[in-house]
């Protein structure tokens, strides 16, 4: 049997450097989202995560994330991936094609620890 204890365990491990210099993310924006902005989104994710939306229970979510991006004029396409399943894809109204993706997971997870 071979203990190895936690303050010895620290000398073996070489040392980490970071691979690039520091940065700090909110320190380079030069402007931050203004308030209304700001209170858009948080309601945004609050009415999210009200939406119970358990793995393989997502529809309900998903049908409501839908129905806000349309009142957000934008085109909805709705991507059946199973039974009460879908991807949600919104894209600027009538143009398919976009430079910027976004991309998440509406479902919620239930941890097994």
């Amino acid at each position: 049997m071979f203990l190895l204890f936690p303050m010895f365990a620290a000398s073996f491990q070489p040392e980490q450097a970071p691979l690039a210099p520091e940065t700090h993310i909110i320190d380079d924006v030069d402007s931050k989202l203004d308030l209304s902005t700001s209170d858009t989104l948080l309601d945004l994710h609050r009415r999210l995560v009200e939406i119970e939306s358990i793995t393989g229970n997502e529809k309900k979510v998903g049908r409501w994330l839908a129905s806000y991006l349309e009142k957000q004029n934008l085109t909805v396409e709705l991507q059946e991936v199973g039974i009460d399943r879908f991807n949600v894809f919104a894209y600027p109204r009538g143009e398919r094609k976009t430079q910027v993706l976004v991309t998440s997971h509406i479902d919620t997870v239930i941890s097994t620890i």
